[in-house]
């Protein structure tokens, strides 16, 4: 047969691979969806800012609008890290999965042609211990 470990490790990485896809899905659906309320925000502060013969102030609401603008901008970029990183993690895992599934087949390959083409040659030879006169 085949290396077991390496066996073992590609069917790991099989099972590895689609919830790290899903991971993937996941973080893009979220960052999605806060890219519009973190738009809401900077519009809303924007006209905050743009408003006809009213001064310009930085009252509870705006300071509000200024946070909140913030934290959503932190949270999409925490989630575009992660996303980036889960990304990172998907590529090196499928040229992983390559290198596995490549060295699976030729040490496949290798046993077949042993099994079929070396073992009758060497069912031919005499064993070792008959050449040594025992």
């Amino acid at each position: 047969m085949y290396h077991p470990t390496k066996m073992a490790n590609l069917l790991r990485l099989y099972e590895t691979l689609p919830k790290l896809r899903k991971t993937i899905q996941f973080l893009k659906k979220e960052i999605l969806e806060k890219e519009p309320a973190l738009k809401k925000v900077q519009t809303r502060l924007h006209l905050r800012n743009e408003r006809p013969n009213v001064e310009l102030c930085e009252d509870q609401p705006h300071l509000g609008l200024i946070i909140e603008s913030r934290e959503i901008a932190a949270t999409i970029q925490v989630l575009q890290e992660q996303l980036a990183r889960a990304e990172a993690s998907l590529s090196n895992l499928m040229q992983t999965r390559r290198e596995l599934e490549r060295e699976v087949a030729v040490k496949e390959n290798s046993l077949t042609v042993d099994k079929e083409r070396v073992q009758p040659l060497r069912k031919k030879f005499p064993a070792q211990h008959k050449l040594m006169g025992h």
